[in-house]
């Protein structure tokens, strides 16, 4: 529905204002995409040329990543027009795909921090392996990251990211010591992702491929 709106104001009005916290701050840790609207609210008060300059400078520039892209870049809207992937979600229980691309960057248009990324497989191994390596955040801050066992292959740490479209998992093997990285241009629906899980089973099937 493309008349919805998806702005940060709207967001905060619905979701924020007037709600009460889940725990008292530095008592635990729940993500959350609303307070990354908040803390670039911050950011753009604090830092000279707001939370998009810093993005680039302290962390895509630094890391170079040059195939990585934050919305609020010339270059984001210059991939989407040179043919960017097209993502699909599930229309029905029948598995027909939809294409949900411009679904997908429309609600990335209103989301701010937690939102609005494009890259790829080897930027974001990069990104990912700094900061298991502790060179962009402290050791400490990895600490909330996912925990869970890919059977024989052992404990990995990691983060599964889901969009309408659009599938990310970061997975580190602590046994083995290897990174896996996957991309999918399928996502889930919007009453999906509410419920949804990491795609365990799509990584599995890699490892078994890659590592038997």
């Amino acid at each position: 529905n493309k008349s919805l709106d998806f702005g940060r104001e709207a967001i905060l009005e619905k979701y924020v204002y007037g709600s009460k916290s889940l725990f008292e701050p530095g008592s635990g840790y729940h993500y959350s995409n609303t307070n990354y609207e908040l803390l670039t609210m911050i950011m753009d008060q604090v830092y000279p040329k707001g939370h998009a300059s810093f993005y680039t400078f302290r962390i895509l520039s630094r890391l170079g990543l040059e195939k990585t892209y934050y919305k609020e870049e010339t270059r984001y809207n210059d991939l989407y027009n040179r043919g960017m992937a097209n993502g699909y979600i599930a229309q029905s229980k029948e598995g027909t795909l939809v294409n949900a691309t411009d679904l997908s960057l429309s609600i990335a248009s209103g989301l701010t921090g937690s939102d609005g990324v494009l890259s790829n497989v080897l930027d974001l191994y990069t990104f990912f392996k700094s900061i298991i390596d502790g060179d962009i955040v402290d050791r400490e801050s990895v600490a909330p990251l996912r925990s869970i066992e890919f059977g024989k292959f052992g404990k990995a740490i990691g983060l599964s990211g889901q969009h309408p479209g659009y599938t990310t998992e970061l997975w580190y093997l602590l046994d083995q010591q290897t990174y896996i990285v996957c991309q999918m241009n399928v996502g889930e629906s919007l009453l999906a992702l509410a419920e949804s899980k990491p795609n365990y089973q799509v990584v599995e099937k890699i490892l078994a491929t890659v590592m038997d």
